[in-house]
This record gives structure tokens, sequence and C-alpha cells, in this order.
């Protein structure tokens, strides 16, 4: 789960910075699990204990290529793919979202920090709604901005469907990236047909990025076999990454059945 990004406002040391899971070293795991029995138990992730630890680390670069290690975690939190950490701008916070694990279902949660070293608790955001069916976990978060609107949050969340072991993404909008709605009208971009490459678990969404003058895109991960099956050789070689794209401007549309009217953000 190594995420890169650029910040907008550090030194030029630290220009740019990284977020990543791992297990601590085994002679810091005790320290770490008595620092864990201090927090709240809401916040807390009953996988972990005396002889499992796992934490946030961070790095920073000048460049990109170049990398320092910062020794101390960030904090204490299990999290092994699609950590999204970006500086806003509005808030003045780092924001960083991630995935949790309450309860045996995995859904989106956040933190904030002022100065990327520490970070607040880890606040659950999306979870999987009283809607069938009810075996789907809200899997990754897949946040982005959009091309040149830098205040337009996004996320195409990964909603795996345990039952059948196959996902579709979403859309969610937000004007804080705080507060989130699911983009009414199903999945953005749904699993293939049987022999498709895609035609089970979807994941691995990047952000939008411009495709030429008139189109707006993003790579997803795509496996023709269910999330679950057995990873042998032939099933990790099936996986695939693939474009999906939309006419710029055009994500999703408005229809009022009645009498209605919106607003978009400033273009």
């Amino acid at each position: 789960g190594f995420t890169v990004f650029k910040d907008p406002l550090a030194p030029s040391s630290e220009r740019y910075k990284a977020v990543f899971g791992a297990n601590s070293p085994p002679e810091q795991r005790l320290v770490l699990w008595r620092q864990y029995q201090r927090i709240n138990p809401r916040y807390r992730d009953t996988r972990m204990g005396p002889e499992h630890i796992s934490c946030m680390y961070g790095a920073v670069s000048p460049d990109g290529l170049n990398w320092s290690l910062i020794r101390e975690p960030l904090f204490i939190h299990m999290s092994d793919t699609d950590t999204n950490v970006y500086y806003d701008l509005t808030l003045r916070r780092y924001v960083m979202f991630t995935r949790l694990y309450w309860e045996n279902r995995r859904l989106i949660a956040r933190a904030e920090s002022e100065d990327f070293r520490h970070w607040s608790h880890v606040e659950p955001l999306i979870w999987p709604d009283l809607n069938p069916p009810y075996s789907n976990d809200i899997y990754l978060n897949g946040y982005s901005t959009y091309p040149g609107l830098p205040y337009c949050h996004l996320m195409f969340p990964t909603v795996y469907q345990r039952y059948t072991q196959t996902s579709n993404i979403f859309l969610y909008s937000s004007i804080d990236a705080i507060r989130w709605n699911r983009v009414p009208g199903g999945p953005v971009i749904g699993h293939g047909q049987i022999g498709d490459f895609d035609s089970h678990f979807l994941g691995g969404v990047t952000k939008l990025v411009p495709f030429g003058a008139d189109r707006v895109g993003l790579w997803y991960g795509g496996f023709s076999f269910p999330h679950k099956y057995p990873r042998w050789d032939h099933v990790l070689k099936a996986f695939r990454i693939a474009p999906a794209w939309w006419p710029k401007g055009r994500l999703c549309a408005v229809k009022a059945d009645e009498e209605g009217e919106f607003y978009t953000f400033p273009i």
C-alpha cells in the first residue's frame, strides 16, 4: 500500500511524501501494544495483539526518487492497500483515507494531521448500508479529485459482494471530503461477463487524469476469477489493467422528474 503524493506547502526537502502500512519490528511490539491499550476501544482493530502490531509509516523526498524513512510510526493502524493522502488547502490539514475492519466488515475510514507526523484517530467514514445485498463490503476508497478542480472531491469505491465473490465500482461525491453521498444510478464500472478479463473482481482504481483533450479517465484492475479463489500462479497472472473513460465534464447526469435545479463547481 505504498502511496505517494506531492505536498504543495512542504519545504523542498519534503516536497514528496509517502505513506505505507507495515508490521512493526519485533522489538517494538510490546511498547506499541501498551500504547495501543490506552486508545479508546472504539478506535482499535481487534485483529491486532501483542504478537501482531501494524503501523502506518511515512517517508519524505525532495524529488520523488531519493527517500528518507520517518523512523517513528505515524500511528498504529492496519491497512494493507489503497491508502490515499493529500493536503487539504481548505482544512489546512493532511487527510488520509484508508481501510478499516469493524465487526468483520470492511469499510472506508478517515484521519487527519496538522504536521504529517502526528495523526488523529481513524474514524469510520463510509460503510455498508442497509440496502441489499447485505453481504457487501466497502473494500477500497479510490479517492480522487476531478482534473483541474481540486475542490471537487470524488471516490470510486470498490464494493465487494461476498456472496458471489465479485465486485463493482461506484461513484461517491463530497463538497468537503468529510460528508459523502453515493451518486445514484448503479455502478460506474461493472464487472464483465464470463470470459472477460474483469468478469469477477475489480479494484485498484487510480486517480482521474486527462485522457487527451476531450476525455477524463482512470485505470482499474480486473480478475477473471472470484476474489477468494486460491491464489495459484495462473490466477495471479490473470490480473489485467484497463482504462475507463468519460467525456470531459460528464461523469454523471441529473434528471429531474419534477421541478428542480442544481449547482456545479465553478469551471
